[in-house]
């Protein structure tokens, strides 16, 4: 299962997938096909549990990542309108106690934009973190497979949904690093390419002797 420190980083989950990939390559030569198989299955679904694990968490950093901005826009804009009114107040020749007390007011609203905003993003995330929350990023991330009737997504997603829940809400989602395409597609690459080459590799210890039967017949036609 995923351990927690992937929750920060996909880098190290995917140095241990091609170390893991390596001894499966190393064990095709010399390991019975049975032990193989299992061997090869097992890395299929370490992998297929991260790609989820990864999918739903990212989805999950960049819609908290979104009400973070919100928030910053919301404050950024209060302290706008309240520069502007100082300057208006200076353009007019007010007096310096009207340019004051606009500054003044203008402070009390950053302040409580500020104090609103961190309050909407602690409501927000707790949403994003909640177990409906996660259901529908899941939801939103593997759509088509869903809608395919795909029923071993949603039997994965009920194996690691409990624990990246509390996870996420361990460390805190303004911990999560944003997952890079690269990673990504390199999961991807694992399951589409290396997976498949790897159950190619060991196939031929099953036909090896019928392989060297086939071409001594051959020869002995020639």
């Amino acid at each position: 299962d995923i351990n927690e420190h992937e929750v920060a980083s996909l880098g190290s989950g995917l140095a241990d997938l091609e170390q893991t990939r390596d001894d499966v390559v190393a064990e095709v030569r010399k390991a019975p096909k049975r032990r193989i198989d299992n061997m090869i299955t097992r890395l299929q679904d370490s992998v297929t549990l991260l790609q989820m694990h990864a999918k739903v968490m990212e989805a999950a950093r960049a819609e908290y990542a979104s009400h973070v901005w919100n928030g910053r826009m919301m404050v950024g804009g209060g302290a706008l309108v309240g520069g502007a009114g100082v300057g208006g107040t200076v353009f007019l020749t007010l007096p310096p106690e009207v340019s004051a007390g606009v500054g003044a007011v203008g402070l009390i609203i950053v302040g409580g934009l500020q104090w609103y905003a961190t309050k909407l993003l602690e409501l927000e995330s707790k949403n994003i973190l909640s177990g409906d929350g996660l259901n529908g990023l899941f939801q939103r991330t593997h759509s088509a497979q869903i809608a395919e009737g795909d029923a071993s997504v949603s039997s994965i997603w009920q194996r690691i949904g409990d624990k990246l829940q509390t996870n996420l809400t361990s460390h805190g989602l303004h911990t999560v690093e944003k997952i890079s395409s690269r990673e990504m597609a390199e999961l991807d690459r694992i399951l589409d390419e290396e997976i498949p080459r790897l159950r190619r590799l060991a196939a031929p210890l099953d036909y090896s002797a019928f392989q060297k039967e086939a071409y001594r017949n051959t020869d002995a036609g020639l």
